[in-house]
């Protein structure tokens, strides 16, 4: 746990966060650890890191405090009632994180509709799109444990990513959510062909470095040579 608080702050260091959103968060993952003590989720994982994967992958994607802290208290909807998150919290950052049970509602009722019509139903039923923000990222946090499923539970996942996560995520412009949800998604769907892609990208970039390193050495091997003669002139 201690391993993913660090590299939870590590992030918000290099995305550029402040001392005082660093202080808010560090008492959002207190109150969350408080919370979920000894709980784990299937994957065997704690409930805390589960909700610093959320967060870290918010913060790369450069959101506003109230949303990471929504993230970290991911879950609690569950377990408390709204006042004593807004005494903590605000009101703002409880409306975020009891929009997750606004949204299993919907999605419950309406689980045998059309992926684009359920598209719609959230983008149009929702007060507050930020509640998608964090289920987005929730979604991509679950895909990394994905394991403790079995097959038939991994593809219906991953056909739901492709059907409604990722459009939802391309819609609200957020490209590094959309991007790894589908590359997890195809992973499962196709492993086979992802591994073919990987290796093949993983290859081209080693050749672009090679390539790159070769013509600055060229470069900087033509720079000294006239440097040498303006040098005797």
């Amino acid at each position: 746990m201690a391993q993913s608080v660090d590299e939870f702050f590590d992030e918000c260091s290099e995305v550029g966060y402040g001392k005082k959103e660093i202080e808010f968060f560090e008492k959002a993952i207190s109150f969350t650890e408080s919370q979920f003590s000894g709980e784990r989720r299937l994957s065997g994982e704690n409930f805390l890191d589960n909700n610093l994967r959320i967060a870290k992958i918010l913060v790369k994607s450069k959101l506003p405090v109230e949303v990471i802290v929504a993230g970290l208290l991911y879950g609690l909807d569950e377990k408390l009632p709204p006042v004593e998150i807004q005494n903590n919290f605000g009101k703002e950052i409880s409306d975020l994180v009891y929009g997750q049970h606004q949204l299993r509602v919907l999605k419950e009722k309406n689980k045998n509709v059309e992926a684009e019509v359920v598209r719609k139903i959230l983008l149009t039923s929702l007060y507050d799109p930020r509640v998608i923000f964090v289920k987005l990222a929730s979604k991509l946090a679950s895909l990394l444990t994905i394991s403790a499923l079995n097959e038939i539970q991994q593809k219906k996942i991953a056909n739901e990513v492709f059907e409604v996560t990722a459009p939802l995520a391309n819609r609200f412009g957020l490209e590094y959510v959309k991007r790894n949800l589908e590359d997890e998604a195809f992973k499962i769907l196709n492993p086979r062909k992802f591994k073919e892609i990987s290796d093949f990208l993983k290859a081209s970039k080693e050749e672009r470095e090679i390539f790159i390193k070769e013509f600055i050495k060229e470069i900087e091997r033509e720079l000294k040579e006239k440097v040498s003669v303006l040098k005797i002139k």
